[in-house]
């Protein structure tokens, strides 16, 4: 209960016994009201709770209150009766409220990635960026897409269910990472390939690139692999450095995923030739945690459908087509 006179404000609550005695609290100078405690201050006088009586009476003074103490207790013994009879209420709004929360929660899926421009973007706009969040929409889910700069730390976060899944991810990583469960409808073909800045003859696979001096991002497994013998590589720490080389004329040709060579050499305003056909082809898929496991068929079909009614098309042309132009 709080009510003020004469620049007191009482504060308390009033117990069955009806009794009770104020006790004023002075506050700092400079605040213009006093707090008054109207806790009971009782003393036992025998056995029989009709016994009890106040320490202190409340002051004279409210008498003169328009709305009299007993009345004030009434009212707060009836709310605090309805309270007492409708809390079970009270706490099936709080659970319900939890629960509901819970689920929105649970209708939000975290995937990582470790690649960005032009699949992910900054504006999230990037091919990855909307393929995944529009596949999950019709599948009734919200979806969030974060990159790692580490892309084996990603793999292990997924694997583990600190993030939802992964993906833009090669096939066949269930093998190392058996608690993710692969999307069978694929999201793309990405083509690793040679970029060269003039014509280069007779490079059909991995064996004709004996001769040439070669740049790659350290770290790539496919083309070190591949290159194990190689007589002239340079792994680089970016892709930055692998472009500066080939400008410099430091090596022949730059190995590269197809679309982020091309978004990278018009940031840099080359226009690098590709050697073709690609020397390797890989289909890439979505991963999601077991713990996601009913949702694998649903996002599976939305990626379908999209491929089916022109969506998947539409945002193919408008991101990583228009790299070609």
């Amino acid at each position: 209960m709080i009510y003020a006179e004469n620049n007191i404000i009482f504060v308390g609550y009033m117990p069955p016994s009806l009794l009770f005695a104020p006790l004023v609290v002075r506050t700092k100078r400079k605040s213009p009201f006093r707090f008054v405690s109207c806790a009971p201050r009782l003393k036992p006088l025998g056995p029989s709770a009709q016994e009890f009586q106040p320490i202190a009476r409340p002051p004279v003074w409210l008498d003169s209150l328009s709305v009299k103490p007993i009345i004030l207790f009434r009212w707060a013994l009836i709310g605090g009766l309805l309270l007492i009879k409708f809390k079970w209420l009270i706490f099936l709004c709080l659970f319900l409220a939890d629960l509901s929360g819970k689920a929105l929660a649970a209708d939000k899926i975290v995937l990582n990635t470790g690649i960005r421009d032009p699949f992910t973007t900054m504006a999230e706009d990037g091919f990855v960026d909307q393929i995944v969040k529009e596949a999950f929409r019709r599948a009734g889910l919200e979806v969030t897409i974060i990159v790692y700069q580490n892309s084996a730390k990603s793999l292990e976060n997924a694997n583990r269910g600190i993030d939802d899944g992964a993906a833009l991810r090669i096939m066949g990583l269930e093998k190392k990472f058996p608690n993710l469960i692969r999307v069978p409808e694929k999201m793309m073909d990405n083509d690793f390939l040679a970029y060269s800045l003039r014509e280069q003859e007779g490079l059909a696979d991995w064996a004709s690139l004996k001769q040439k001096r070669i740049a790659y991002i350290g770290g790539w497994q496919i083309f070190q692999n591949n290159l194990q013998d190689h007589p002239a590589t340079v792994k680089t720490k970016n892709a930055q450095q692998m472009f500066d080389l080939l400008s410099a004329g430091e090596v022949d040709l730059i190995l590269y995923e197809r679309w982020q060579g091309l978004w990278r050499a018009k940031q840099l305003g080359l226009r690098p030739i590709s050697a073709e056909p690609p020397l390797a082809k890989r289909e890439m898929f979505m991963y999601l945690n077991e713990k996601h496991r009913p949702l694998v068929t649903k996002v599976s079909n939305a990626l379908a459908s999209m491929k089916k009614d022109g969506t998947y098309a539409r945002i193919f042309n408008d991101t990583l087509g228009k790299l070609r132009n």
